[in-house]
């Protein structure tokens, strides 16, 4: 007498020769059955129980394919939002009301503050404006009010390395 684990192992067996050959299935002997009815009739696995399986496997793959999109999608939300705003640090010679500085920025309104430009000098970050190391610390400072504000030091401008 042939258990039901035997069944089931002679059967995921046929499968996988199948699918390696893809030209037909293959009986114990080697030899290929004539068409998947044959294949079927022969294999002892009852019906109901190869429902059964074939029901669980696609439960599984539904499964496992709605917990892969509902981790994607918790990424996606959790960093899909990034608002970069842009300081220039000549804004501070615009004539009014254009002129701006740092604390005219709204802190809550970006996740991303960006203040240009710094340059280089000699492999060293450098100041171009007269005034650039106090406006920076009160770009900083915006920190403050927002935690979660990020700031950065853009370095360079239109003719950075343009000189020789």
């Amino acid at each position: 007498m042939v258990s039901t684990a035997q069944n089931r192992q002679t059967f995921i067996q046929s499968a996988i020769t199948f699918l390696r050959k893809g030209n037909g299935l293959y009986n114990g002997d080697k030899k290929p059955y004539r068409n998947c009815t044959q294949w079927r009739e022969t294999c002892s696995i009852k019906s109901s129980e190869r429902q059964h399986w074939i029901s669980t496997q696609a439960k599984m793959a539904k499964l496992f394919l709605l917990t892969g999109l509902v981790l994607l999608l918790n990424a996606q939300i959790g960093s899909a939002y990034v608002l970069s705003c842009y300081f220039t640090n000549w804004g501070q010679y615009r004539p009014s009301p254009g002129k701006y500085f740092p604390k005219d920025i709204d802190p809550c309104l970006c996740t991303h503050l960006l203040y240009a430009f710094a340059g280089m000098t000699n492999n060293e970050i450098a100041t171009i404006e007269w005034n650039d190391v106090t406006l920076y610390k009160s770009f900083n400072d915006l920190k403050n009010q927002n935690s979660e504000l990020k700031t950065l030091l853009s370095i360079g401008g239109w003719n950075f390395g343009t000189a020789p």
